[in-house]
């Protein structure tokens, strides 16, 4: 992406988003300021996922996610690692490659702001303005408007899934994601 199309999602996800998916080359995952970080020394529980797009763009792609930093799943799910400060954002598990998607790269950043605990959340916990789909393509920002929904939660366990549907692009065509996850204790 260049020009004003690519200054625009980047507004759009820096602005405080909720629950993003961003295009290749912004150097991987972004989860908002309040997102944990890795406790050296504390090897943590793997996250299995599988993200789903379908629609303008069809996608299936599985990947594993380490949570360095928390010692069990329920610590996870708790947002609680074992460094014991207090992040308020989830950040949902994301792919950490770069797959690829009718040709285009994808990176992925997915955050539940304002996290309370496991819960179900649903569109309004999500946000509407600051939610999209792009690939490096411009014409392949798809937009979380007042038409799209969102439905997930996340399990006491660390599991969990979140799906969005209704995005549409500037030309109208409309895709959906889904993530979905477990959590494995580390090994």
């Amino acid at each position: 992406m260049s020009g004003a199309s690519s200054q625009w999602w980047r507004r759009r996800v820096i602005g405080g988003s909720l629950l993003a998916v961003v295009t290749a080359g912004c150097g991987g995952a972004a989860t908002a300021g309040g997102s944990p970080q890795a406790t050296p020394g504390v090897r943590g529980p793997l996250l299995d996922a599988t993200l789903t797009l379908s629609g303008a763009a069809n996608l299936s792609y599985a990947y594993a996610v380490r949570r360095a930093g928390y010692r069990s799943c329920a610590d996870v799910a708790a947002l609680r690692p074992a460094a014991g400060d207090t992040p308020r954002d989830f950040a949902l598990p994301v792919p950490p490659g770069r797959p690829t998607v009718d040709g285009h790269l994808l990176t992925v950043a997915a955050v539940i702001a304002l996290y309370h605990g496991p819960a179900h959340y649903v569109t309004a916990d999500i946000g509407d303005d600051d939610t999209l789909v792009a690939l490096d393509d411009p014409r392949m920002a798809f937009a979380f408007g007042s038409s799209a929904r969102a439905d997930g939660e996340v399990q006491p366990d660390g599991s969990g899934r979140m799906t969005l549907t209704g995005m549409t692009n500037p030309a109208g065509q409309q895709l959906a994601a889904t993530i979905t996850w477990s959590c494995a204790p580390a090994s």
